[in-house]
């Protein structure tokens, strides 16, 4: 006696789809783990730091020679890690003096420099030892004003530089002294609380002149 199958019923039906849908999700979430989560647990790799060597050229040029060796190197992986990029590994968490009182201040400390690992350790090299030759080296800018230039060598790789300062306007442009690409256009103003000492300082300097030599007198 032959026995009727039964029809496949709707409720196998979505109970496979939930599966397979319950699969592919696990399988989203497994896969952003592995390429976001190393992002935040990205440890490097230390290694002994000689002294930082500023040395001048062997002949009368105004050409300097500045070695640049790191503390630690970035893996390739960190580097292609887009977790990685939005973080400040150098400096994670805030000094005591970044706004003590407030609850924020880590979340602040973290947005405040958001592309921090991008600019040193992804187009800049600031784990890799270099030299960096120019007019001043070891320096971001001019210490008496003017033009500045300089070129990182490392490898087959040349990496450009150029900063200008006059009086309260600053400029730079290209890969800075530690390896890490930056640009700056500012006009910086002068200290509020630099004008309020130095009226106090000229103040108490009136004052003083007028003890030393004596008061005027009073004719009534």
């Amino acid at each position: 006696m032959e026995t009727a199958k039964l029809p496949e019923t709707g409720l196998t039906h979505h109970r496979r789809r939930g599966i397979g849908s319950f699969a592919g999700w696990r399988c989203h979430a497994v896969l952003a783990l592995v390429v976001l989560g190393p992002g935040c647990a990205c440890v490097p790799t230390l290694r002994p730091r000689p002294s930082m060597v500023v040395s001048a050229a062997e002949t009368n040029s105004a050409r300097r020679v500045y070695r640049h060796v790191p503390e630690f190197r970035i893996s390739s992986w960190c580097k292609l890690n887009p977790g990685f990029w939005v973080g400040n590994i150098d400096d994670p968490i805030p000094p005591e003096s970044y706004r003590p009182c407030d609850r924020h201040r880590n979340w602040k400390w973290r947005w405040r420099n958001p592309c921090h690992n991008f600019m040193f350790y992804v187009i800049g090299i600031a784990d890799r030892e270099f030299e960096r030759v120019g007019s001043n080296p070891a320096r971001v800018f001019n210490p008496d004003q003017g033009w500045t230039w300089a070129l990182i060598r490392y490898r087959c790789l040349r990496l450009p530089f150029v900063s200008y300062q006059r009086n309260r306007f600053r400029f730079y442009l290209g890969w800075r002294n530690r390896g890490n690409f930056g640009i700056e256009l500012k006009w910086s103003e002068v200290n509020p609380k630099k004008k309020r000492s130095a009226g106090r300082s000229s103040t108490r300097s009136y004052i003083s002149a007028f003890e030393e030599s004596g008061w005027p007198e009073v004719v009534e």
